[in-house]
């Protein structure tokens, strides 16, 4: 059985041939892409669930954000909530995750942006510089920055070094809310690499 109200989030696992979605139902659902049937409802939540991410490299893992304030760690082959944090003072927005390192961040219309340590349920950092509703982002994790977009009453775009937590640059340009974003991460790694030259032996 699908979802009984608008579905507001979706995470896909091509490999696995899965995919997670979650509602303003107030639950999660995984599906089985190849017979496109909902294999698992997850509840838990007690508002609409915003954002959701499914691990692509275990397998048995997913995250959930929503208005009720929490980001939730799903363990999938029980079907239980294995970590409840609450640290944003209003709905959770998006979020990006980082499964190798077990680390997330999350966005609030409460205008702050969280990274998470998953193994402890604990926060690392909070970042909070946007006058406005954080609604999205875009992580790098391997190069530790990240892009966040905001809503009314700011409409830029941040760019953030997260190990430190100085915010590098403010992009200005929409007139009004920015509701999504994607970084080439990639290309900005090649760039660095290529401005730097090729690493050879010292010759003494």
């Amino acid at each position: 059985k699908g979802h009984e109200l608008s579905v507001c989030a979706l995470s896909v696992d091509w490999a696995g041939g899965r995919a997670l979605t979650g509602s303003t139902d107030k639950t999660l659902k995984l599906w089985d892409l190849a017979t496109a049937q909902c294999v698992q409802t997850i509840e838990g939540h007690t508002g609409p669930v915003w954002a959701v991410n499914l691990d692509t490299e275990q397998a048995h893992n997913a995250m959930s954000g929503s208005a009720d304030r929490h980001v939730m760690l799903w363990d999938l082959r029980a079907g239980v909530c294995s970590r409840a944090m609450l640290q944003h003072q209003r709905q959770v927005t998006c979020l990006d995750l980082d499964w190798n390192t077990f680390q997330a961040m999350s966005a609030s219309v409460d205008r702050s942006v969280i990274l998470w340590d998953l193994e402890m349920g604990e926060p690392i950092a909070k970042f909070e510089e946007h006058p406005g509703t954080v609604s999205c982002l875009s992580v790098d994790w391997l190069g530790r920055r990240m892009c966040s977009g905001a809503g009314p009453g700011d409409n830029c775009i941040r760019l953030w070094d997260f190990s430190d937590g100085f915010c590098e640059r403010e992009m200005e340009g929409h007139d009004g809310a920015i509701w999504a974003l994607c970084a080439d991460w990639a290309s900005a790694h090649k760039a660095v690499a290529d401005a730097q030259g090729p690493i050879g032996l010292d010759d003494d």
